[in-house]
């Protein structure tokens, strides 16, 4: 246990980046043993912030965003989190910013020894749950389960691709993730153009036809009254 503990504080101390906790030192007390000290989040889980309904989309969006830009720098990193669920995402109360928090199940390739199986079933990746070798893409699974949580069907084409049984057909990062999460807005407006386009079209066309037509019924009568005279 001391093992597992020294390599969480060895995984987490290694990470510097803007939406991960940070781990300062490795410690003993007398009373409780070792210790790892981190950084204080002044914040709530990003279950709690669920629970109360995120329903400003934009804050939806960013809090996606900075998770995605979290794991994409862990797996660069090599770590795989492995226990990624609500309860392990802190969002500040002051910014609103994501510190993604819990290394105590990750993998890294200098830790082999300390590699055991786990994770939350409701949040696992199938390979996870059956023993399976994971890499990154496990993350991914869970990602598409928080999205899902977090923004109910806005996001379900993104969500639906993150959660396929085989590996092979999710997004292969987390910044492909954000990628389609940024660009969704900019196709639902450019669907949104395209239409009125279409509408202003259409009715020019039938004004211009209108128009033709009733030029027409004035020329054959204008003709009709000249041959009479």
């Amino acid at each position: 246990f001391e093992g597992l503990l020294r390599k969480e504080f060895e995984i987490g101390y290694a990470l510097d980046h803007q939406n991960v906790c940070r781990v300062y030192s490795f410690g003993e007390d007398e009373r409780f043993g070792h210790y790892i000290e981190m950084e204080w989040v002044d914040g709530v889980t990003l279950k709690e912030l669920i629970s109360s309904g995120i329903r400003d989309r934009r804050l939806c969006r960013k809090l996606i965003c900075e998770l995605c830009d979290a794991l994409d720098y862990l797996h660069h990193a090599q770590v795989i989190h492995r226990d990624l669920k609500p309860e392990n995402i802190l969002v500040t109360n002051n910014g609103q910013n994501v510190k993604l928090i819990d290394f105590g199940l990750s993998e890294e390739d200098s830790c082999y020894e300390y590699r055991i199986p786990g994770g939350t079933v409701s949040y696992a990746s199938p390979e996870q749950l059956t023993g399976m070798p994971v890499d990154n893409r496990s993350d991914i699974y869970s990602l598409g389960l928080i999205v899902k949580e977090m923004s109910g069907k806005r996001y379900s084409g993104i969500c639906a691709r993150c959660l396929k049984r085989n590996p092979a057909g999710r997004y292969a990062s987390a910044g492909e993730v954000r990628a389609a999460v940024i660009r969704r807005p900019f196709l639902i407006a450019s669907a949104i153009v395209a239409v009125v386009v279409a509408v202003v079209v259409a009715v020019f066309v039938v004004r211009y036809s209108v128009n033709r037509e009733n030029d027409r019924i004035f020329e054959d009568v204008t003709r009709e009254i000249m041959e009479t005279l």
